[in-house]
């Protein structure tokens, strides 16, 4: 859903797009080339970008365990770009 964006450009131009999981995603945009047109890869990975989720921060500890902020579990503190089940910066 949050890709259909990024699935339609790439069905449009026929480049199959698998948004499966990050690392599919990743392969796909790696996948992803046209020899005619250097800019081509470039775009896409723009467009997969503009349709992933703003990041959201959280003060550590303030949310309890996996949640970012609010204490809602659902929202967890996975980073979808890196893979990654748990991920902090600072």
């Amino acid at each position: 859903r949050m890709f259909a964006p990024l699935l339609k450009s790439c069905g449009a131009v026929g480049i199959d797009m698998d948004v499966s999981s990050s690392k599919t995603l990743a392969d796909s945009l790696d996948n992803a080339q046209r020899l005619d047109d250097p800019y081509f890869n470039t775009l896409l990975r723009i467009v997969a970008t503009r349709c992933m989720s703003q990041a959201q921060y959280c003060v550590s500890g303030g949310g309890g365990s996996g949640t970012s902020g609010g204490g809602d579990p659902s929202q967890s503190l996975s980073h979808y770009g890196l893979a990654a089940a748990l991920y902090t910066h600072f």
